[in-house]
């Protein structure tokens, strides 16, 4: 998986909690001043106690202020970078 190049203390936290697979996400916004912002959350399903009830997570792993157009390739380029804001380590 690219993104554990990109997040490896996130993915790795996330994936020891997990009952099964992580689901990664990203979301790119504009503020009110045109500001490009990119964020990354990680979901996953995990067991609850001795109840053994399944729950939802989500956390937010990354935030980034873009400085360029916010294009798939640049998007591409930023995620994999790592230069992101890390949340979760």
């Amino acid at each position: 998986m690219l993104l554990t190049h990109s997040f490896p203390g996130q993915v790795s936290k996330v994936s020891k909690k997990a009952v099964g697979e992580i689901s990664i996400t990203a979301d790119v916004w504009s503020a009110d001043n045109f500001d490009l912002y990119i964020a990354m959350t990680v979901h996953w399903i995990r067991e609850d106690g001795p109840s053994n009830g399944l729950s939802l997570k989500t956390a937010l792993i990354a935030f980034h202020h873009l400085t360029s157009r916010h294009t798939g390739e640049q998007l591409a380029k930023t995620i994999l970078s790592g230069r992101f804001v890390s949340l979760l380590c």
